[in-house]
C-alpha cells in the first residue's frame, strides 16, 4: 500500500524499528524514553494507519518538555500556568474564608452546628472581655526611718 503522504513516510516505521534494534532499546524502552505509549509504536513500525495518537497526557510528561505559558489569557489544552505567590497566598485565603462559612451556608438545618458556634463565641467574648482596672495606691517600698532621739 502506498502512503499518499510520499515514499519517505512509508520508510519511516521500519527506519525507526531497524534504529530502535541497533540501539539494543524494547518497545517498553523507546516508549519510556520518547512519552510515547507502546502500542502507538507498534502501529508506526508496522505502518498501520489512523492510529490514534500516542502521546502521553500533558500532566504525565517530564518537566522539562511542558509549555509554561504566563500569561493572563485562557489556557488552552497542553499548556499551564506557573503559580505565582500571591496567586497562591490569595487561594489559601479564600479557602480559610469558605471554611469559616460554610458552617453557615446550611441554615436551620444544621441548628447543632449553630449552638456549637454560638456557644463558642461566647466562651470567646468572655475570654477576651477587658477586665477591672483597679488601682489602689501609693504603697510604701520600705519601711520609713526612725529619726534618732534628741537629748
Amino acid at each position: 500500500m502506498t502512503n499518499p503522504d510520499g515514499p519517505e513516510r512509508d520508510s519511516l516505521g521500519p527506519e525507526i524499528r531497524r534504529l530502535r534494534l541497533t540501539a539494543g532499546l524494547t518497545l517498553k524502552e523507546l516508549s519510556t524514553l520518547t512519552g510515547i505509549r507502546e502500542p502507538y509504536l507498534a502501529a508506526i513500525e508496522d505502518g498501520r494507519e489512523g492510529v490514534e495518537s500516542g502521546r502521553e497526557r500533558p500532566d504525565t510528561q517530564s518537566h522539562a518538555s511542558r509549555d509554561v505559558t504566563t500569561t493572563s489569557g485562557p489556557v488552552t489544552e497542553g499548556s499551564s500556568r506557573a503559580v505565582t505567590l500571591g496567586g497562591a497566598l490569595l487561594a489559601l485565603f479564600l479557602l480559610l474564608v469558605l471554611a469559616c462559612a460554610v458552617p453557615f451556608f446550611a441554615g436551620v438545618s444544621n441548628l447543632i452546628g449553630l449552638v456549637i458556634i454560638g456557644i463558642g463565641m461566647y466562651q470567646a467574648w468572655k475570654l477576651n472581655r477587658r477586665g477591672a482596672v483597679v488601682i489602689s495606691g501609693p504603697h510604701a517600698l520600705t519601711k520609713p526611718q526612725e529619726s534618732p532621739a534628741v537629748v
